[in-house]
């Protein structure tokens, strides 16, 4: 269907016909194995996975960048190339800008920055309390030993998906805040 269109690389025709190939088989249209399927095909198929995850579709609620990570790392020698799993982790981070984090003390945030350095300390404007209720907004920096109200270090315990405690991430970039969506 794509052969002979225009302005359409041979690379670009092999992603779009193959990104839905597991490395031991299970793929479709064609099953391939892990030897006829190219690097870029690879790529795309762990990005394709992820983006799928961690946003709602008709039949499910997106999920957590963690989880769909989790899934990732499960399928890593099976389903997906696993030195280019690692590599997509290590490059998107733990928690990537727009992640929806709860602290160890309870209260709800929004990571608006990686930190290279220390990729499980992130920049976090926390929106809601050890309530679930609206705070006053701040910016914690986790690298930084940003402490609560009760002198304990902020620490980050779960993730969630994009849509959590009904935060609107749209929202909070209208307001000049710049963060985007976890994909």
């Amino acid at each position: 269907m794509l052969q002979g269109k225009d302005g359409l690389t041979s690379s670009c025709i092999d992603i779009a016909t193959n990104h839905h190939e597991r490395l031991g088989g299970q793929g479709y249209p064609r099953g391939l194995k892990e030897v006829s399927i190219s690097d870029n095909v690879r790529l795309v198929t762990i990005v394709d996975v992820f983006e799928s995850l961690t946003t709602p579709q008709v039949y499910r609620k997106s999920m957590s960048v963690v989880d769909a990570y989790k899934i990732l790392m499960a399928g890593k020698k099976t389903h997906y190339d696993e030195t280019l799993v690692m590599k997509f982790i290590e490059w998107r981070g733990i928690y990537p800008p727009g992640s929806i984090v709860e602290m160890e003390n309870g209260e709800v945030g929004i990571v608006v920055s990686s930190n290279p350095n220390a990729k499980l300390k992130p920049k976090v404007l926390l929106v809601l309390d050890e309530y679930k209720q609206t705070r006053k907004e701040k910016i914690v920096d986790l690298s930084k030993m940003a402490l609560d109200a009760v002198s304990k270090p902020y620490k980050i315990i779960r993730a969630f998906e994009n849509t959590a405690f009904g935060l609107d991430l749209q929202e909070f970039a209208d307001k000049g805040l710049k963060v985007q969506p976890p994909r």
